[in-house]
Parts: C-alpha cells; sequence; structure tokens
C-alpha cells in the first residue's frame, strides 16, 4: 500500500508547477480557473513571459463534440496558437495530443504546447470563435487519457490517483520529460485498458479545506461511480494504481464501497477491483514534524495529523482502522495487491521565512519500506518490490526502456489479461430464490454429515502426504488427471482422504479461488440407508455440489429441476451426461472430485468407475477445466480392473504416523493409566503390522481394564490378534453373553438405516417371543439408552454420533453380516437369521393395538410427512418403510405368513397406517397384490400365488401389468416367472407405460427377454420411448430390435418433445438417414418447454434442413421458457421476419437475456414502439427489460400517460415505476389520479423514489391516502403520513384501512389519531369485506373499547371470529 508524504507530496506539487509554468503564469491561469468557477471573481493578470519560453504547458479540453476527430482537433489548436501569436504559421506549437471520448455526449482532451503565455480566459475567449470548448490545467476529476479498442468486455480500467498536492499529470511524468507513461508509453504496451487519470486538490500552504481522508474518499468514489455509470461500464474490471496519498484513498475508497450495503453502484465498484499498484503508501505514517508546523493552525490540520507520526509513535488510530478494515475488505474479495518501496533517500520539504515551501531539508526514506508495505494484509497476500529511486521517481519513468517502468507494465499487464475472467464471476448472478428451493429439494443426500463422522488426523501425522510424489502432482499439475489409492481395512483411507480434501479447500479459500477451483466429494459408507449405496446417489450429490451458479443450472433439465420424483429416480446414464456437461463447462478452471469408499456400495459403481475411465482417457491435455479425480478404496479386482491403467498409490500405515498415532491416544487415557503409558507405547509400537483402527480398539480395551497393572494391560495387548476379523470374533462373543447388548448389536448391524437412540430403545423392548399387543406390554422390557449407556455396554464396537448408533467400521459390518456370522448364535434369534428377527420385530409393532386408530391414519393421509404424528411413535417409520426389505427369500415368507397376515388385511386400520407411510399414498389400498405393486414387493407377489388359488382374478389381475410395469420391475418379473395369463396379457399398452418409465430400461429388458420376438414394437411405443427424458430406453429398443424400429415424422416429432433432448442426438447419431427433420418437427422443439439442447441438435447437426419459419418462431414465442427463442436469435436470427408483434411478445414475456440478443443481433431492425414499451412494462421482468431498452435505444423511447398508468397499475412490485421516476421522471405528469394509483399498488420503493424526484409536485390528498390505505404495505401509508404533520385523516380512509386484511395500517391510523378517532357505523360496515381472521376489530376494541355496536352491526357486519372477540 502506498501514498505519498504530506511534505513530499507537495514538494511533488510545486515540481510539477516548476515544469509546466513559472510562478507569474500559475497565478495567471488559476485566476482563469476561478473565474470560470465563479464568474463574479476578478481576473488576475501578470507578465507575460516571452515567446522563446521553453517551458511546456499540457491543458485539459472538454466539451468537445464526439464528432471533431483527432486530426481535425489538432489543427485548431495549432490555428489558436497562430491566432495568439505564440508560433508562426507552418510552426508546431502542439507537443503531444490526446482524444478520448468520455461519454455519449462528449469527448476529453489533453494537449500539451510547447508554450502558451496567454491566460486561460483569453485562450477560451479566442478558440470560442469556432468552438465551444471548456479549457483547464487543474485537472481535478476524472481525466480519460485513453481508451483502447478492442472488445468491451476485454478492456479494463486503469485509474491513477497521485499524492498529497500533487498534479494528476506532473506526477505521472519524469523531470525534463513531456511523457506521462501512463498516457505516452503504456497504451502501446498493454492496449485493453481504458485510463483514467484521478485529481483532487489537497494543497498544504494557506489551505482553506477540512477534508480528511474519508471526505477525500467519499468524493472519489462518488465520481468514479457517476463516472462508470456514464459511460455503462459498470462492470468493467480496475485496476488501481495509487500514489503516496492516493493509495490511501484507493484503500479507504474500497473499504466505504463495501460497507455501502444499500448502494448496488458501490458494491459494483469494490466487485470490480482486481488489483492495486501502490507506490510509496505511507501505511504506517509518514515522519515529517514540518509537515505540522506549515499546517499549525490551519483546517487540514487533520489530514496530516492522520499521516504523521514521529519515529517513536505508533500510526495514528485512523491509519491501523484503515488497514484492518482494507485488510477484511481484501480478503473478501482477493485483490491482487503489490506495494512498490523507494530504496534512495528524498530530500524533505520545509517553509521559507517568508511562507513559501522548498524542497531543501535533510534527505531521508520519506516512506520506510515497513510504512509501505504494511498494508494490513498477510504477506502471503501480496507482493513487496523494491525500487532503486526517491520517493517521487517511484512513478515516474523517462522511457520505456526504463526499468522500473518495464516491471511495472509487466505486472499491469499481467493484470489486464487475468481481470476480465476473473471480474466476470464476480458478477455471475446468484441463484435465484427459486433455485436456492430447487437445490434444498435436490439435495436429498447428507453429504457434509457423512464427512463429519470421520475422525480428523492426528496432529502430526500425514506429514508425508504433501511429499508424496504421486499426490503432490495430482494436486499441483494443471493437467487433468485420474488417482487411485487403495488400502486394507483401518489404514486410515477415509481420513487421509478427509485431510486432502481439507488441505485443497484451504488453498482455493487462502488464494480466493472458491469461484474458478470448485471441490466436490462423496463419503461412501456402508452403514447408509441401502437406497442410497449406489452410483446414482454419488452422482445426484455431486451435481448438486456443483450447482453453484446459475449458469450450472442451466445443465440441469427443468424436469429435474420442478419434479422432485424425477430427480430422485433418474438413471445412472442421465446423471452421468448432466454430470459431464456441467464438468465440461468452462465457468471453472479447476474442478477436483474425491470419492472415498467405493467398495463400500454395489450397485452401479462399476459402471459408474467406467465411465470416470473414459472420461480421462478422452481428455485433451489443454481441456478447460482441468478435471481431477481421487478414489480411494479397499483393493478389491473388480474396482481395480474397472480403472486399469490409472495412477495408482497403495496405502500402508507410515511408522511414524502409527507412532504418533498412538502418542495421541495415549494422551485421552486418564490418570490411573498415567504411569503405564511408557509400557503401552512400547508394546503397542512392537506389535506386527499395526492399523489405527486396531490401536483404537486395543487402547478402548485397556482403558475399560477393572484396576489395571502392567501384568493385565500387557495381556490385553498381547490376546489382541492383529487381524482385524480375529479381533472382531473375541469382542463380539464377549458381548454376546449380554442378552440386550446381543440385541443391540443386531438392531445396529442389520438395520437399513442408521437408528437413533429412540428407535433403537422401542426397538430392543420388542420382544417377537412374547405375546405383546400393544406399546405399554413392552415397558418391562424398555431400556433407556444414552450415549454413555452404550459407550458402556457395547463401546468397543459402537459408536453414537448425533443421537444415532453406528458400528465403528465398515469392516465390522462385514465381518457382522458374513453367513456364519457369530450373532446368528444368540439365544434369542432362535436359530432364524436376523434380518428374519428384524422382520418379525417390525411387523409385531406394527399390528399394535396402538395403531387400529381411525383419527392416527387420517391425520398422516391428509399429510404424510406429518412428522408430528409418526413421531410420536418411534419406530413406526422404520418398521412401515422397511419390514418387508428384512424379508429376504420365500422361505422366509413362509415363516412369516402368520404374522404378517394381520398388517396385510386392507380393512383394518393397521394395514391401512403403514401402508400410508411407507408408500405416501394418500389413498388407501383394497388388496395386498396392490401392495405389492406400490411398493415392488416381489416376494409377496409369489407368496399370493402360492397362497390364493384365485390370485390371477383377485389380488393381481392381468390388467394389473399397466401398472406393474411403471414400477421398477420386481413384481414384474415375478408375473412373468408365473407365466400365463401374464405373458399373453403384454399388451400394446402395456408396452407404452413400459416406455414411459423413466427406469424403463430394467423393465424394458425383462420383457424383451421373456417375449422376444413375440413382442410387437409399434410405432406408438417407439414414440413414448423417444419422449422418455431417459434415452436409456431408446437407446435399448434400437440395440435389440434394430431395423425393425421404425422411424417415423411422429417418432421425430415426439424427440423434439423430449424435455433432455438427447432422444434427439440419440435418433441422429444411430439412424441419421431415417429421420426427416419436417416442418412439425421444428415445431414441435420450438414448443417444448425445455426444448433449448433438442432445438440446439436440430440446428448444430441439420441446421441446412431447417427453415426459420413464422411458424417455429410464434411457437417459440409462446413458449414461455425464453430459451428456446434465445437460441433462434442466437444463430439464426437475421431468418426471423421480425415485427412490431414479435419484438413486442418478446418484450412482454422473456427476460432480459432474450431482449439482449434481439438487440445485438438486429441492432436497428429493431423497431422500439409504444406498443414494444408498454409490453416490457407488463413483463413480469419488466424493470430489467425497460432498463435495457432505457440504456441502449432511450432515444427511441417515449414516455406516454399509457405507459405511465400501465407501471403504476403493477400490483405491489413499483420496480419499473421507481425506474422510470429515476431515469425520466421529468417527463411524467405528476396527477392526483397517478398519486392514488400508486399509493394503492405500488411499492414502497416507488413511492419514495416519487417523492424524491417529483416531491414538489405531490399533493397528499383524501383520495391519495384511501388508496394508501388499501395497499397491503403498511409502509406506504407511512411513508406518506411523514409527509407532513397536518394530513387529515378522514372516516373515507379509515373505512378503507378497515377493510385491509393487514391490520396494521388500522394500528398506525389509531396512533395518529389517538382520541379523535371515530369508529364509526360506516366504519364497523367495511370490516364486512374483511378477509382477516379478526385482528381488525381485535385492533379496534383493544384501543377503543367504548366501541357501540348495535345488533344488526354484529349479525349483518362481524364475523364469527369477531363476534368471539366481542
Amino acid at each position: 500500500m502506498a501514498t505519498g508524504w504530506p511534505h513530499w507530496a507537495e514538494i511533488s506539487g510545486l515540481l510539477a508547477w516548476s515544469l509546466i509554468l513559472v510562478v507569474t503564469l500559475g497565478n495567471i491561469l488559476l485566476g482563469s480557473h476561478q473565474r470560470r468557477q465563479n464568474k463574479t471573481s476578478p481576473t488576475t493578470t501578470v507578465e507575460i513571459p516571452p515567446k522563446n519560453s521553453s517551458k511546456s504547458l499540457t491543458l485539459r479540453i472538454q466539451e468537445i463534440p464526439t464528432n471533431v476527430t483527432q486530426n481535425e482537433l489538432l489543427s485548431e489548436l495549432e490555428n489558436l496558437s497562430h491566432r495568439i501569436g505564440v508560433s508562426r504559421t507552418g510552426d508546431t506549437n502542439v507537443i503531444h495530443l490526446s482524444l478520448v471520448r468520455r461519454d455519449k455526449r462528449g469527448a476529453c482532451a489533453t494537449v500539451t504546447f510547447r508554450s502558451l503565455p496567454q491566460p486561460l480566459e483569453d485562450i477560451e475567449r479566442e478558440s470560442r470563435i469556432v468552438h465551444r470548448y471548456a479549457y483547464d490545467i487543474k485537472f481535478l476529476g476524472i481525466t480519460p487519457v485513453y481508451e483502447g479498442h478492442g472488445q468491451r468486455d476485454s478492456i479494463v480500467d486503469v485509474i491513477a490517483v497521485p499524492g498529497l498536492g500533487s498534479h494528476p499529470i506532473g506526477t505521472w511524468k519524469a523531470s525534463g520529460s513531456d511523457d506521462v507513461w501512463l498516457r505516452d508509453f503504456l497504451p502501446s504496451d498493454v492496449p485493453d485498458t481504458r485510463v483514467l487519470l484521478y485529481g483532487y486538490d489537497t494543497a498544504l500552504a494557506k489551505s482553506d479545506s477540512k477534508q480528511s481522508i474519508v471526505d477525500l474518499a467519499k468524493t472519489f468514489l462518488e465520481l468514479i461511480k457517476a463516472f462508470r455509470i456514464t459511460t455503462s461500464t459498470n462492470h468493467r474490471p480496475i485496476i488501481f494504481i495509487g500514489h503516496s496519498l492516493g493509495g490511501l484513498l484507493v484503500k479507504e475508497a474500497l473499504s466505504l464501497a463495501i460497507q455501502a450495503q444499500g448502494d448496488s453502484e458501490y458494491t459494483n465498484i469494490y466487485k470490480s477491483c482486481y488489483a492495486l499498484l501502490l507506490f510509496g503508501v505511507p501505511n504506517l505514517g509518514m515522519r515529517n514534524d514540518q509537515l505540522r508546523s506549515i499546517v499549525k493552525g490551519q483546517p487540514n490540520k487533520r489530514l496530516i495529523d492522520d499521516l504523521v507520526v514521529d519515529k517513536d509513535s505508533e500510526p495514528s488510530s485512523f491509519l491501523s482502522s484503515l488497514s484492518r478494515r482494507f485488510a477484511d475488505c481484501c480478503l473478501n474479495q482477493g485483490f491482487e495487491v503489490i506495494s512498490f518501496y523507494e530504496r534512495s533517500e528524498s530530500p524533505t520539504v520545509v517553509q521559507k521565512t517568508d511562507g513559501t515551501l522548498t524542497r531543501s531539508g535533510p534527505k531521508q526514506l520519506l516512506v520506510t519500506e515497513e510504512s509501505a508495505t504494511r498494508t494490513g494484509l498477510p504477506d502471503m497476500f501480496h507482493q513487496h518490490i523494491p525500487l532503486d529511486t526517491d520517493h517521487s521517481g517511484l512513478v515516474k519513468f523517462e522511457s520505456r526502456s526504463h526499468g522500473s517502468y518495464e516491471i511495472v507494465m509487466q505486472k499491469i499487464k499481467k493484470y489486464v489479461a487475468e481481470a476480465p475472467e476473473a471480474i466476470s464471476k464476480r458478477f455471475i448472478p446468484r441463484l435465484s430464490p427459486a433455485q436456492e428451493r430447487c437445490l434444498k429439494h435436490l439435495a436429498t443426500f447428507p453429504v457434509s454429515e457423512v464427512r463429519d463422522r470421520i475422525s480428523d488426523a492426528e496432529n502430526g501425522t500425514l506429514q508425508w502426504v504433501s511429499l508424496d510424489p504421486k499426490i503432490d502432482q495430482w494436486q499441483k499439475s494443471d493437467v487433468s488427471g485420474l488417482l487411485c489409492i487403495y488400502g486394507s481395512p483401518g489404514q486410515g483411507k477415509s481420513v487421509l482422504c478427509k485431510n486432502i480434501l481439507e488441505k485443497l479447500e484451504q488453498k482455493v479459500q487462502s488464494k480466493q479461488e472458491t469461484s474458478s477451483h470448485k471441490i466436490i466429494y462423496f463419503f461412501c459408507s456402508g452403514q447408509l440407508d441401502p437406497r442410497f449405496q449406489n452410483a446414482e446417489t454419488i452422482l445426484r450429490a455431486l451435481i448438486v455440489q456443483l450447482l453453484s451458479s446459475p449458469q450450472m443450472f442451466t445443465h440441469l433439465p427443468l424436469q429435474y429441476q420442478k419434479r422432485a420424483e424425477y430427480w430422485d429416480t433418474a438413471p445412472l446414464a442421465r446423471l452421468w451426461a448432466i454430470f459431464h456437461d456441467m464438468i465440461s463447462d468452462e465457468c471453472h478452471h479447476e474442478i477436483c472430485c474425491l470419492i472415498d469408499g467405493l467398495d463400500e456400495f454395489e450397485s452401479g459403481i462399476i459402471d459408474l468407475l467406467e465411465r470416470i475411465r473414459r472420461l480421462f482417457s478422452s481428455l485433451p491435455v489443454t481441456k478447460r477445466p482441468t478435471i481431477k479425480f481421487l478414489i480411494v478404496s479397499r483393493h478389491k479386482k473388480n474396482i481395480s480392473n474397472a480403472l486399469a491403467n490409472s495412477e495408482t498409490l497403495y496405502l500402508r500405515a507410515r511408522y511414524e504416523d502409527i507412532q504418533r498415532f498412538i502418542g495421541a491416544k495415549l494422551k485421552e487415557l486418564d490418570s490411573a493409566l498415567e504411569r503405564f503409558k511408557p509400557v503401552i507405547e512400547e508394546k503397542l509400537a512392537a506389535k506386527a503390522g499395526p492399523t489405527f483402527l486396531w490401536i483404537s480398539i486395543v487402547i478402548k480395551r485397556i482403558k475399560r481394564l477393572d484396576l489395571p497393572n502392567q501384568k493385565k494391560i500387557i495381556r490385553e495387548i498381547e490376546d489382541s490378534p492383529p487381524e482385524l476379523d480375529e479381533l472382531y470374533q473375541i469382542l463380539v462373543e464377549v458381548l454376546l453373553k449380554d442378552e440386550d447388548t446381543a440385541r443391540l448389536l443386531t438392531w445396529v448391524t442389520f438395520a437399513r438405516k442408521p437408528l437413533s437412540l429412540m428407535e433403537l430403545e422401542t426397538a430392543l423392548a420388542l420382544r417377537p417371543e412374547k405375546n405383546c399387543r400393544c406399546t405399554k406390554d413392552t415397558k418391562e422390557y424398555r431400556t433407556y439408552l444414552t450415549e454413555r449407556s452404550v459407550n458402556k455396554s457395547a463401546g468397543l464396537l459402537l459408536e453414537v454420533r448425533d443421537g444415532k448408533v453406528y458400528l465403528i467400521h465398515q469392516s465390522l459390518k462385514d465381518f457382522l453380516s458374513k453367513a456364519d456370522n457369530p450373532l446368528s448364535a444368540s439365544d434369542f434369534l432362535h436359530a432364524e437369521n436376523p434380518d428374519t428377527f428384524l422382520a418379525r420385530a417390525c411387523i409385531r409393532y406394527l399390528d399394535f393395538d396402538d395403531f387400529e386408530s381411525a383419527a392416527l391414519v387420517a391425520n398422516i393421509r391428509d399429510n404424510p410427512e406429518r412428522r408430528e404424528e409418526i413421531s410420536q411413535h418411534t419406530l413406526l417409520e422404520y418398521a412401515s418403510r422397511h419390514w418387508y426389505s428384512h424379508v429376504r427369500s420365500d422361505g422366509d415368507a413362509s415363516l412369516l405368513s402368520s404374522e404378517f397376515s394381520g398388517i396385510l388385511w386392507h380393512e383394518n386400520f393397521r394395514a391401512q397406517l403403514w401402508f400410508t407411510v411407507a408408500s405416501g399414498q394418500r389413498t388407501e389400498y383394497t388388496t395386498r397384490g396392490s401392495v405389492a405393486i406400490e411398493l415392488d414387493i416381489d416376494w409377496l407377489a409369489r407368496f399370493i400365488f402360492h397362497d390364493e388359488k384365485d390370485a390371477v382374478k383377485k389380488d393381481l389381475p392381468v390388467d394389473c401389468l399397466t401398472t406393474v410395469v411403471a414400477k421398477g420391475g420386481q413384481v414384474l418379473k415375478a408375473l412373468l416367472d408365473y407365466g400365463e395369463p401374464y405373458l399373453s396379457g403384454v399388451t400394446e399398452e402395456v408396452m407404452k407405460a413400459a416406455a414411459q418409465n423413466i427406469n424403463g430400461e430394467r423393465v424394458m429388458t425383462l420383457l424383451l427377454n421373456r417375449l422376444g420376438n413375440d413382442i410387437q414394437i409399434t410405432e406408438e411405443v417407439v414414440r413414448e420411448a423417444a419422449m422418455n427424458s431417459n434415452e436409456a430406453t431408446m437407446t435399448l429398443l434400437m440395440d435389440r430390435m434394430g431395423d425393425d424400429i421404425q422411424i417415423t415424422e411422429r417418432v421425430v416429432e415426439a424427440a423434439a418433445w423430449n424435455f433432455n433432448g438427447e432422444s434427439m442426438a440419440l435418433l441422429l447419431d444411430r439412424r441419421g438417414d431415417d429421420v426427416q427433420i419436417t416442418q412439425k418437427v421444428v415445431e414441435a422443439a420450438a414448443q417444448n418447454w425445455n426444448g433449448k439442447r433438442a432445438m440446439t441438435i436440430l440446428l448444430n447437426r441439420r441446421g441446412n434442413d431447417i427453415q426459420i419459419t413464422q411458424e417455429v418462431v410464434e411457437a417459440a414465442a409462446l413458449n414461455y421458457n425464453g430459451e428456446v427463442m434465445a437460441v433462434l436469435l442466437g444463430q439464426r436470427a437475421n431468418e426471423i421476419e421480425l415485427t412490431e408483434e414479435l419484438t413486442a411478445w418478446i418484450a412482454s414475456r422473456f427476460d432480459v437475456e432474450v431482449m439482449t440478443l434481439l438487440l445485438d443481433r438486429r441492432g436497428d431492425d429493431v423497431q422500439i414502439t409504444d406498443k414494444v414499451v408498454k409490453a416490457s412494462i407488463m413483463n413480469r421482468y419488466g424493470k430489467e427489460v425497460l432498463e435495457l431498452l432505457l440504456d441502449r435505444r432511450g432515444d427511441d423511447i417515449r414516455i406516454t400517460e399509457e405507459f405511465v398508468k400501465a407501471a403504476a397499475s403493477k400490483f405491489y412490485t413499483g420496480g419499473v415505476m421507481a425506474l422510470l421516476l429515476d431515469r425520466r421522471g421529468d417527463e411524467i405528469q405528476i396527477t392526483e389520479e397517478l398519486t392514488a394509483l400508486m399509493a394503492e399498488r405500488s411499492s414502497v420503493e416507488a413511492m419514495s423514489m416519487l417523492l424524491y424526484r417529483r416531491g414538489d409536485d405531490l399533493q397528499i390528498t383524501e383520495k391519495v391516502l384511501v388508496s394508501a390505505a388499501r395497499n397491503y404495505d403498511e409502509n406506504v401509508v407511512a411513508l406518506l403520513l411523514d409527509q407532513q404533520d397536518d394530513i387529515q385523516i378522514t372516516e373515507e380512509v379509515v373505512k378503507a384501512a378497515a377493510g385491509n386484511r393487514n391490520g396494521a395500517i388500522m394500528t398506525m391510523l389509531l396512533d395518529r389519531l389517538g382520541d379523535d378517532f371515530q369508529i364509526t357505523e360506516e366504519v364497523l360496515k367495511a370490516v364486512e369485506g374483511n378477509w382477516s381472521d379478526g385482528s381488525v376489530m381485535r385492533r379496534l376494541l383493544g384501543r377503543r373499547g367504548d366501541v357501540q355496536c348495535t345488533e344488526d352491526v354484529i349479525e349483518t357486519t362481524v364475523t364469527a371470529d369477531e363476534k368471539h372477540v366481542l
């Protein structure tokens, strides 16, 4: 950070003046400038130097018409020199001239003359003979000196701020040179810039200014804001250059910008800032007491006090505060910051006896290295660069070959190249409320919760990770890559993966790369609900993590955004296609994906891994974004085969990590074991090949010893087998000695999801072998579980996290799930397998008399997610949703048949209750077959066939096939295995239903396998498959049926209607020659609500076959989703017949992006008529669309009375009206009718703008107040009442408030009127039309108990609720 020392900054100013003017000419010019500012000021004249004066002079010329060229201006200025006698005809007086367009109305020039010995007012007077330019020499405010001519989005603003008392031109110009490096060198080296010089008045001597640094920064910020608004460059990247005090100004301005919560333009400036180059900025202050003496007694003393310190002083409180605020501001956004500091001493400024300032004081470093580099940021966040020059020379470069210039230029060049992409990402819109809600319902898997269950690495462990060449290469490489880490159980794989994840996150956050570098992850766990243990869950979770910006939402088909059931059942192939599109989006520079524990899942995992391998085998080396995958798993052959030829690391616990881990665990021992720590450490370390998990278990065993001694401890360690399964066997055998502990371990192991302590309390109390008929009967068996009690009884194998009980490790679950697991020998199981036991217990529970309740069924059926009803019965949800999954075979079903017959009898409430909870259905089921079909229970279908002779006619009639094929396929397989009459019952309608199934691939495969050539795949079936958002069904049909599949026009049209467009791509890829792109097909894609992808595919693949007819355009215009219209405008805009009706339609229906495309692509062809403007006003995105039209085509827009009424009529928005008032307020006629309309329908934002812009024209009449009292927003009424104290609140106003559902308005009037408030019969009658719940009447009675209500009034006007109040 760098700011100029006050005394040095004054010297810089003096030098600037000495270079461009003699003192007398300076007085003349100052006088002329003052007269321009104040016409009454007298003109000061002095002796003019001779014409051969060698001193050049730089002026700023403004108000130059934009049609004046640089050559024309040069000619005019040379002619002016000749007329005032400075040069002879043919001589050249202009050394340098730059002409830069300032805004739409005018340009600004900087011109350097060889000599110009003439007062400015004389020059202006002479120049006005041919033009009306404004001249000045102080350069206050913003002066553009260069603007590149590249793509608008590639331009970067370079804003240079000089130091105290320094001139905006002289600061950047070397002594004896006329070249200003920012104007004369930088543009040729870094052309994609706009260079702005900022000037401000901070003269030291004889100053009357009381401005502080904060005041100066506020002015600077406002001028930058205004300039960028005027030039429509609000989002253009900024590189700030600050010299001396100028650097402090920049720091303070950015700190103010981030604090301005209500000013979006301030926020824009803050977000646009990419880099700061700070030259000699006194962050800790500067040392020169002479400056204090110079300003002694002057108003600017405070400014110097904030800057100057003596050698022993701390920085001023202001500078300390600024450093803290700037650090916060900088770290929040991630600015690039460089501090340049001087290495040569400079003479200090002193004041002579005559009051003049001279640079003749003792030499010293005006800003020390420490002061220049202590910006408030940690060193890691900014660079320090010394320059071998004095304070002034830090920003003065005499030529392009100057060494320091080369350093500075290269830095600026680098930042200019980086800034556009970085800044554009900062302006990526945040997720809309609808997208936030969508994200919430998509995030069905608790990713972070599973991550948090994994232990953190112990301090000092895993230090080898940063040194491992494979991991280091994977992390640091800018090339995409896949790394696989394999290891056996207990080696710390998950802890390692979590550690790498955290280090990556810390790196991204420290470098402020969260927008460009995305890290996503998934930790698999075999203890999750089985419905989550699949590859689809992994992809859904990864996709949700990528949905952090609206741009990513464009890759997610709308049916998944709108329908949770589609998302939850989306197949792996479709999810992978979405995921692949998202990670290929270049909005990210790098994407790191970490997946741990893949071996713990089975369903779809190999398919997923093969897709990942194929992804990396096809990725170009230079592909952006860089994509990195880290796969962590136990070494299983099928997994390693799927990832063949990938970079591989085999993990084994490192000796040093084992030692540190043991040390960490020993610290957890209590004082009774303190003396045994050395022997424990020695024996554990000596054990051959221990794992982290083994060590944890053994130390837990030691901690549980009663009256421990060395012998017991050594025996405990030696008796612990090094193999985990052998150790588990010993521990389980001990736990099984207690029946309740054995039951607990069984439930935790075999439950389909982690159970809470309360659920387990109920589960353990269930005794299937006992004749319990209600919850009360189980009371004597109930065990009250706490985390402490679980740890005490089974803490070696179980752990409690967030109120749920888990096995300590997946390897333990694998061990206990074996066919010969020790749990099966438990006495309480009576030789049953554990799953059968859990099924029996759940069935008995669901058959309790507690659940034979019509009211309970009705309450839950009204809202199947009614948590309060379900939670009262702690095991109801688990038992209802999982009892049948514990029935593993037909043999188990036969064994349990006498148990579940009761809960399958549809005429009892118990059966209806559990089915409602399990299915979420609001309708009751009628047969066992309907249960089997709805929940897709295959064993139940087979049981029905075995149990009932007439099952085909009663429970599972043939016509149920249409419903069956819409499910997952389990029951369908049972029906097909049964044979006739189901095989012959597969009709075209059944096949169509199968083709419609979102997971139809499995169902269709079953049908094709069993029926083969007997199935007729008709055009209708193919159409349904083509419309299925999961293209896997269509792919299957094409694979299996080949050319027998007829690709007709109706099939192609159906593909065009498909939400995701993949069916169209499939048809073109596989049967391109058979695909006829007719007009109906194109119109179908245009009408498709999510037709963007289908239309894009058609245009890209078969564009020559497509005509953009009026019908196609009309179809796209009628499509409420503007994405299709955007595609047409983006690719075929010139073929669209542009009519007023179409333009108005676009303006009325679509968001600002579509209208922007229309204006960009068709320019002057777009006629902005009154009809178009009115249409934009009525658009739900009206404010944004109208703002675009005003920005781009404002001159074409008339603000008519009709437009104003339309804007004012929009209920409770006010955005459009506020915009019109802000931008074109002077053109709006403010009438009582308009004010009343706005008062009733507009937001407080619009009413505030009306008062701000046209308050003097506003009359707050009774009509206006009546209208405001009808507005649901009480803030509108409050705003109007606050305008004047004598506003009359009449009975009509009170009546309007009485009819308003928002009772706060009535309260406001009661407060305002007090005892003068008259509650008449008419007011009470007004309540009659009020839809509120009686709140208005309660407010009246609460404040005015003397309300007189006649019986007639009560009968005719008061609601039942209000009668109760009365």
